[in-house]
C-alpha cells in the first residue's frame, strides 16, 4: 500500500471500470478503504486515493457505469435514505394512535428508539443492535449517559435530559475502542429513547442487558427494525412504492441531513468517525448534495457583498 501511486490506483479504477461487476457506489467504497490503509501505512506524501484526479476518475467512473448501475438498482429496488424527516413524521403518527405510547406499544416505542439513535448517531445496525456474528456490540442501557441542559439541576424521571452520550466500544473501523462518545442531542432522539429507557425499566430489564431487547429477551435484530420501518414509511406514504431499506439507509439518513444543514465535512466525519472525506459523499444523497451547493453558493455571494466597497459620489 505504501507504494501506491497516483498511476498505480487511476489504472487499478478503469479495470474496474472495464471488468463492470460493481456499481460506482462499491467502487467508491473500495477506494476509501484503500485511502484509510494508505491513511494507516507508513507512506509519507500526499495520499494518492485523495487527489484531485482520482476524484476526476471516480466521477468518470460513474459516468461510465450509469447503466450498469441503473440496472442493478432496478433489481435491488431503489435504497432510500432514513432521514430525520421521515422519523419525525412516523412519531407523529404514532403519537396519532396511541395516547400512551410507551406504556402501550414497548415494542413500537423500542423500534422508534432504535431508529432514531441510529440515524442521528450515524450508526452502522451492528454498532446499536449487533448482529448475528457480532451479539456483543449491541449497546447496553449501561453505556448511556444523560446530561441536563445547562443551568438545569440534574436528570431524572421528571426531569426530561437535553442529550445522551453513546460508549460504543469495539467497532468494525474501531477495534481498539478508543473513539470518544458519540453525542446526540437531537430533541425527537432525546425523547424517543428517554421514553424507551423508562418502558423497559418497567418491564424488568438489567441495564447490561441489550439496550433494545426484543420478544423473549431476544436483542432486536436489523432485519426486524427494517421491516417495521418499511412498513411505517409505507402506512405513512413517505416513500415509493418498491423502495427499500438497507443497513445503510440510517447513516445515510443523517449523514445527508447534517450536509443538507450546513456542517462542514470535518464535523460529518467526527460524527461518523470516518478517517475519509469519500465517506461524506458515499452517504449522502444527491438532494443534500444540492442543498449543500447552493448553501455554498449563497455564502459566496454573502461574502462578496461584504467585501464590496460602495462608491462615493
Amino acid at each position: 500500500m505504501a507504494d501506491a501511486t497516483l498511476h498505480s490506483a487511476g489504472e487499478w479504477v478503469a479495470s474496474l471500470v472495464v471488468e463492470r461487476r460493481l456499481t460506482s457506489g462499491t467502487v467508491k467504497l473500495h477506494r476509501s478503504a484503500l485511502s484509510t490503509l494508505w491513511e494507516e501505512s507508513t507512506a509519507r506524501g500526499d495520499n494518492p486515493f485523495q487527489s484531485r484526479q482520482m476524484g476526476r476518475l471516480v466521477r468518470g467512473a460513474a459516468r461510465e457505469l450509469l447503466c450498469h448501475d441503473t440496472a442493478v438498482r432496478k433489481d435491488r429496488g431503489e435504497q432510500i435514505s432514513l432521514t430525520p424527516d421521515m422519523l419525525v413524521a412516523i412519531g407523529a403518527r404514532i403519537n396519532a394512535v396511541s395516547r400512551t405510547f410507551g406504556q402501550d406499544s414497548p415494542e413500537m416505542c423500542m423500534m422508534y428508539a432504535a431508529a432514531c439513535v441510529g440515524v442521528c448517531g450515524l450508526l452502522r445496525p451492528n454498532e446499536f443492535v449487533g448482529a448475528y456474528s457480532l451479539a456483543g456490540r449491541a449497546l447496553t442501557a449501561a453505556v448511556v449517559t444523560w446530561y441536563a441542559a445547562p443551568g438545569d439541576p440534574g436528570v431524572g424521571d421528571y426531569a426530561r435530559p437535553d442529550r445522551f452520550a453513546l460508549s460504543l466500544g469495539a467497532t468494525k473501523a474501531d477495534q481498539l475502542a478508543k473513539n470518544p462518545p458519540v453525542v446526540i442531542g437531537t430533541g425527537f432522539a432525546v425523547w424517543a429513547l428517554w421514553q424507551w429507557m423508562h418502558t423497559r425499566r418497567a418491564a424488568g430489564h438489567n441495564p447490561h442487558d441489550p439496550l433494545f431487547v426484543y420478544h423473549a429477551g431476544r436483542p432486536l435484530s436489523c432485519s426486524a427494525l427494517l421491516t417495521w420501518l418499511t412498513a411505517q414509511l409505507a402506512k405513512a406514504q413517505l416513500v415509493p412504492a418498491g423502495a427499500v431499506l438497507k443497513g445503510r439507509s440510517f447513516r445515510r439518513g443523517g449523514t445527508s441531513a447534517l450536509l443538507e444543514a450546513g456542517a462542514d465535512v470535518p464535523s460529518i466525519m467526527a460524527q461518523g468517525r470516518w478517517k475519509s472525506a469519500a465517506m461524506v459523499d458515499i452517504y449522502s444523497d444527491a438532494a443534500s448534495k444540492r442543498a449543500r451547493a447552493l448553501l455554498e453558493s449563497r455564502a459566496m455571494g454573502s461574502s462578496a457583498a461584504a467585501a464590496a466597497v460602495t462608491p462615493r459620489c
